[in-house]
C-alpha cells in the first residue's frame, strides 16, 4: 500500500501534478481522484476505482487520490492509511492538508475525476458519480484496449456499490455555522464548535438529546466518543423496531443502543422503505460525545 500524508508527491514514483498536466513514471494514463471520507458519493466511487485499478493498472493506468480532510481527526497522520486499509485501496493517496492540490486545480468538488495522458492536458473531467460506463470506455480508448477485452464492471452493479458505514447523500453539518436545519433540535447542554456539536455533561438521567425528523430510508451519523460508550436511540419515543435497525444498532434491556468510539459514519436507521413523519432521538450517556454530520440515503 502507498499512502502519503504530506502535501506533495515530489520525489515519489507516483503520478505527479504540474499545473494542469500530469507527469507519469514512463508511459500510461493518469486518473486523479478528488475525494473526502466524509462525502458519501466519494466513498461510493471507491469500489469503482478499485475495480479499474485491478483491471487496468498493468495496462498502464495510474491512480492518484487527493483526499480533502474536513474534520480535525481526518488530518491525523495515521488516519488516511487506516482508511485505505478499510476500503481496500492499493493506489496512492495524498492527504491535502493545506488544499494545495485543490487550489492548484481550482477544484471545489468531491468527488471529481480527471484523466490525462503523460505530459498532456486533461481530456476528461467528471464531477459527482457521473456516467461510469463512459469513464471506463474513455479510459479503454486512451489505453488502446479493444472492446473484446474484459471490462471492470462486467459482473458489478455499477450504481449500487456501497461500503459499510458510509452513506450516499449530501449531509447536514453540525457546526456553529450550519446547525440551523429546521428538523434538527438540541435539548440540554451542548457546545457547537467549528466542525462539530459536543455534548457537555454526563447524561445518566436522559435529559439531553438530539432530535431529528426528515424523510429518509437510511440515516447515518458521523460521530465520535473518545472514551467509547453507548448512545441510546428512540423512534417516536419508543425503542427502534428491529426492522428499522441500522447495521450498528443493537437492543439491550429494552433499549436501542449504538456503541460509539472512533470517528466514522454509524448507520442508525435502515428502514424497509422510504419513510417520514417520525422523530429520531439520540441520547448520549457521557460528555465529550461529538456529532460531525448526518447524511441520508
Amino acid at each position: 500500500m502507498r499512502t502519503y500524508v504530506q502535501d506533495s508527491c515530489v520525489g515519489l514514483s507516483t503520478p505527479l501534478i504540474h499545473e494542469r498536466s500530469f507527469l507519469l513514471p514512463g508511459n500510461g494514463l493518469a486518473l486523479i481522484f478528488f475525494w473526502a471520507s466524509s462525502c458519501g458519493y466519494s466513498i461510493k466511487l471507491i469500489p469503482i476505482l478499485n475495480a479499474l485499478w485491478d483491471t487496468y493498472h498493468e495496462r498502464g493506468l495510474h491512480i492518484l487520490g487527493i483526499h480533502s480532510p474536513e474534520f480535525k481527526f481526518e488530518k491525523a497522520p495515521s488516519y488516511l492509511d487506516s482508511l485505505s486499509q478499510n476500503l481496500n485501496i492499493h493506489w496512492p493517496n495524498v492527504n491535502d492538508l493545506t488544499n494545495d492540490f485543490n487550489n492548484r486545480y481550482g477544484n471545489l468538488y468531491t468527488p471529481r475525476i480527471l484523466l490525462a495522458m503523460p505530459n498532456k492536458k486533461i481530456f476528461y473531467d467528471q464531477i459527482g458519480l457521473g456516467e461510469l460506463k463512459e469513464l471506463e470506455n474513455t479510459l479503454r480508448r486512451a489505453l488502446n484496449i479493444k472492446s473484446a477485452a474484459r471490462y471492470a464492471f462486467n459482473d458489478r452493479e455499477m450504481y449500487n456499490l456501497t461500503h459499510p458505514h458510509y452513506p450516499t447523500s449530501y449531509p447536514i453539518h453540525f457546526n456553529h455555522e450550519c446547525l440551523m436545519y429546521s428538523n434538527v433540535s438540541l435539548n440540554g447542554e451542548w457546545q457547537t464548535t467549528a466542525d462539530s456539536t459536543v455534548h457537555a455533561r454526563d447524561n445518566q438521567a436522559g435529559e439531553d438529546y438530539l432530535s431529528l425528523s426528515t424523510p429518509a430510508q437510511a440515516i447515518n451519523f458521523l460521530m465520535e466518543q473518545p472514551q467509547g460508550n453507548r448512545l441510546i436511540l428512540t423512534l417516536n419515543g419508543k425503542p427502534v423496531p428491529e426492522a428499522f435497525h441500522g447495521r450498528d444498532v443493537t437492543n439491550q434491556s429494552n433499549q436501542t443502543n449504538v456503541y460509539v468510539h472512533k470517528p466514522r459514519f454509524y448507520e442508525l436507521i435502515r428502514a424497509p422503505k422510504y419513510f417520514s413523519g417520525y422523530e429520531l432521538k439520540l441520547f448520549p450517556t457521557e460528555k465529550n460525545f461529538k456529532i460531525y454530520t448526518v447524511a441520508f440515503s
